[in-house]
């Protein structure tokens, strides 16, 4: 898996998390994933390019299709 590739599924898997946590919010802002990866902008675009994040006020949120991709992806 490729740099970018591993960047996203990283991204994903927090914004899944914070999703399971708190349901009906679940938002975490773009300064909260920069410490997860170096810099998060390409692969916070891509995702929300594919449907599977929407972004608002700087905030990202886990979409239901996100949600199905990622666990779909840790049952493979």
């Amino acid at each position: 898996m490729n740099e970018n590739a591993k960047n996203r599924a990283i991204l994903l898997q927090a914004l899944y998390e914070a999703r399971e946590t708190y349901p009906s919010k679940g938002w975490k802002f773009e300064h909260e994933l920069r410490g997860l990866v170096a810099e998060p902008a390409f692969p916070l675009e891509i995702l929300k390019e594919q449907g599977y994040i929407e972004a608002r006020n700087q905030g990202y949120r886990i979409t239901a299709k996100g949600v199905l991709a990622f666990e779909a992806a840790e049952q493979a």
